[in-house]
């Protein structure tokens, strides 16, 4: 009994599957064009997040410079404060 139940449930779960497949592709055929209006306004959307995507990553440059500035900096200064240690 273990055995045949095992079997059904996986024509039920095979016939599921192309049923959902079946509905995603009737969906994606039934998709009206879109408008000239609506292609603008994709194509105004993606340059918009590529110039997002720009500033974001001259920021993130910008802060990795000034970090290593800070780093460099300490180092230094670190540096500088063992040779009075070690001068006096």
């Amino acid at each position: 009994m273990g055995l045949l139940r095992f079997i059904v449930q996986g024509i039920g779960w095979e016939l599921g599957r192309s049923a959902a497949r079946e509905g995603i592709e009737r969906l994606t055929e039934d998709e009206p064009p879109k408008t000239e209006a609506e292609i603008r306004a994709a194509e105004k959307a993606a340059k918009r997040a590529a110039r997002e995507a720009e500033r974001a990553a001259k920021r993130a440059e910008k802060a990795r410079a000034k970090q290593k500035k800070r780093d460099a900096k300490q180092i230094e200064d670190e540096l500088r404060a063992l040779k009075r240690r070690l001068g006096e």
